[in-house]
């Protein structure tokens, strides 16, 4: 049987997304379990659920969650409950940076042909920001403070405040950052891109 992966989502790269799976180092055919034996008679045992208080069984149907609020004080929590509470995950990985071959730490000190070749690249994604977005203006930023070395920020600019990174959302929401990945991708494609845009 093939092993099962434990997560699915994606790993994403600026406007680039591939499916990830992540599975276990090794499958339950190849693992070893035992069971507990009572030495007397030589039978399985099975676990049982007690009450601390008065040492009685509990049947299945009466285990809940709770949260000890006090001492001895718990506040019963319901499964349905604890759905509403988790923290939603977009199942997504960002990456960040990539540690190239040759770190470059300042832009003036990059080969000219590595300059205009980033210019080229950033004047296309600028242009399919301008048409998704349709901003007063596109933003440009050569930055190297949060990562030590040499990348190109390209983003829609509605006014001075969008070129402070410090001052950027925290967290978007991902149904609308997937939509705009979506039509930046169709905006590049229609320019005659698609070979660099994946699906």
């Amino acid at each position: 049987m093939a092993p099962r992966a434990y997560w699915k989502g994606y790993l994403k790269l600026s406007l680039v997304s591939c499916p990830v799976a992540l599975y276990p180092a090794s499958s339950s055919s190849e693992r070893v379990s035992f069971n507990r034996i009572n030495t007397k008679t030589g039978n399985r045992l099975k676990q049982q659920m007690i009450d601390a208080e008065t040492g009685d069984p509990v049947e299945k149907d009466d285990i809940s969650r709770g949260y000890e609020y006090a001492k001895g004080q718990y506040l019963l929590v319901a499964d349905d409950e604890i759905e509403k509470i988790k923290i939603e995950s977009t199942h997504t990985i960002s990456i960040d940076s990539f540690v190239p071959r040759a770190e470059i730490d300042h832009w003036i000190d990059a080969d000219p042909e590595l300059i205009a070749h980033l210019t080229v690249v950033s004047r296309t994604v600028g242009e399919a920001v301008q048409q998704v977005f349709q901003p007063p203006r596109v933003g440009l930023i050569i930055a190297g403070f949060e990562v030590p070395h040499l990348h190109v920020h390209v983003f829609p600019a509605y006014g001075l405040g969008n070129f402070d990174f410090s001052a950027a959302a925290g967290s978007v929401d991902a149904a609308e950052q997937d939509e705009h990945v979506k039509r930046l991708r169709a905006a590049l494609r229609e320019a005659g891109h698609g070979a660099q845009v994946p699906d």
